[in-house]
């Protein structure tokens, strides 16, 4: 005997974690990092998810070793962003961080008035499903999304 059952949250589902930030979405974040050891360069993959009537824009703050960074991706309405999620994706690169393969990397997603922070993992391009997915060598790191 089977039951139906009507799903009603969705949740991530892998490695990452995600926020719910009015009408946009952030889901399976995580970070990739070339270095099994130290890293202080990584490639943040997420996908960011806008169901509103309007474009959003949705700032990542993360703590460098010496400061606050911030990157942005704008998110048209109705539609989706992803970074970094197979070889030759755009990638979003998080730079002089001092972390670790296994490390929790706090992130704080901001859109609108909406904010979350996230605890990132650090996952090495040695996991067969993050294979090439490093950092990119040559990717601008200054480079706004």
């Amino acid at each position: 005997m089977f039951a139906d059952y009507e799903v009603t949250d969705i949740i991530d589902v892998g490695d990452g974690v995600g926020a719910d930030l009015g009408d946009v979405a952030v889901r399976n974040a995580v970070m990739v990092s070339s270095q099994p050891d130290r890293t202080d360069r990584v490639s943040f993959l997420f996908a960011a998810l806008n169901e509103g009537d309007a474009g959003a824009t949705v700032q990542f703050v993360y703590t460098t070793a010496v400061e606050c960074a911030v990157r942005e991706v704008t998110v048209p309405s109705g539609s989706e962003v992803t970074r970094g999620f197979a070889p030759g994706d755009e990638q979003m690169i998080l730079t002089d961080l001092d972390t670790r393969v296994g490390a929790l990397v706090d992130v704080t997603v901001i859109s609108g008035e909406y904010s979350a922070v996230l605890p990132v993992i650090v996952l090495g391009d040695d996991v067969e499903q993050y294979d090439n997915l490093g950092p990119v060598a040559g990717t601008d790191d200054a480079e706004e999304e």
